[in-house]
């Protein structure tokens, strides 16, 4: 195993001494046997997603204009929803067949999510290996001038208001792509809209791509920069414990971290867990003292140790990244491992 230093820790380090403690607590075997990418499952909710999608969109035109908060709403859960199925792709979590899982990735949820497949799971294994450090591509440093980063409110206008951020939650990575890889994700978009064309006519062509950039542009740039927040921002930076939080399961989680999003510490320390998975990863995982012992809010907004109350702790300065500089330096095997 490669280590990656990240001034005084190696983050493989670190995940590799929990695993032998749960090989101790007798907890790792059940937990790998969770590791098992399934197919249909991902393909069950890809299609879920697509009739709540089209409900929601028929909701607003074909109903009233005055469901346009709840339409968007919805929408844009099911956004967040296909860019965790990005991630399920990135990590290889989508199916067995390593072939299958690169295809959905890269010419479905990827152009869905205006997405470059290649960039983004090297983006994503950049994340992983240098979390917490200040070549971390993830790393949200909070502010916008004006606004009181005393107070949960402030933090979340802070990234709210932020236009850079606003602009990324719209159009994701795609002012940074090259000349072919936009093209292909507009190549995927018209073709998208041939086929919608074909089945609901121009009128409900543009219904759904209207209400889709809208969305990413409103509800989900709101429900994309709390969520940003949520996994490890103000959070000092020294482990993979003391740097990353897991959000309560309650009703709020429905919106704000669909598909089991919320065991962000779950994920962090055993990535190939498909998200599916990661609750009952999470129960088990909560036998042993050290995991126990982590930032586990038991509510987002209200309770002993709610996810909002620890925005506002002093920022922490990125710690150095041991040199690590480039993408080329992180491999997709060592954000697995």
């Amino acid at each position: 195993m490669n280590n990656r230093a990240t001034g005084g820790l190696c983050i493989n380090t670190e995940r590799q001494e929990f695993r032998n403690e749960l090989r101790q607590d007798g907890l790792l075997t059940p937990i790998q046997q969770l590791c098992e990418p399934k197919l249909l499952a991902s393909l069950a909710q890809l299609g879920a997603g697509a009739v709540l999608i089209a409900g929601a969109t028929v909701l607003l035109v074909k109903v009233s204009y005055g469901f346009l908060p709840l339409s968007l709403t919805i929408i844009a859960r099911q956004q967040r929803v296909l860019k965790n199925l990005l991630h399920e792709a990135a990590h290889r979590n989508l199916s067995r067949n390593k072939q299958a899982n690169d295809l959905l990735g890269r010419y479905v949820l990827a152009p869905l999510s205006f997405e470059n497949f290649t960039v983004y799971r090297t983006q994503h294994a950049r994340h992983h290996a240098l979390l917490g450090s200040a070549d971390d591509p993830d790393r949200v440093d909070v502010g916008v001038a004006g606004h009181d980063e005393k107070t949960a409110m402030g933090v979340y206008a802070g990234l709210l208001f932020n236009r850079s951020q606003w602009k990324s939650s719209i159009g994701e990575s795609l002012p940074g792509m090259t000349g072919r890889q936009r093209w292909e994700i507009v190549s995927f978009w018209m073709a998208l809209s041939v086929v919608l064309g074909a089945a609901v006519g121009v009128g409900g062509v543009a219904a759904v791509l209207g209400s889709w950039m809208l969305s990413k542009a409103t509800a989900y740039h709101a429900i994309q920069c709390f969520a940003e927040l949520c996994d490890h921002a103000r959070l000092p930076s020294s482990s993979v414990f003391e740097y990353t939080r897991n959000m309560p399961k309650n009703v709020c989680s429905i919106l704000l971290n669909p598909y089991n999003d919320n065991y962000h510490l779950t994920h962090h320390l055993m990535p190939s867990i498909p998200m599916r998975s990661l609750a009952r990863a999470h129960a088990l995982m909560m036998r042993n003292k050290r995991y126990s012992e982590a930032i586990h809010c038991d509510g987002y907004f209200w309770g002993k140790r709610p996810v909002t109350r620890t925005w506002t702790s002093p920022v922490q300065s990125p710690r150095p990244c041991g040199g690590l500089s480039t993408p080329s330096n992180v491999t997709y095997a060592e954000s697995q491992s």
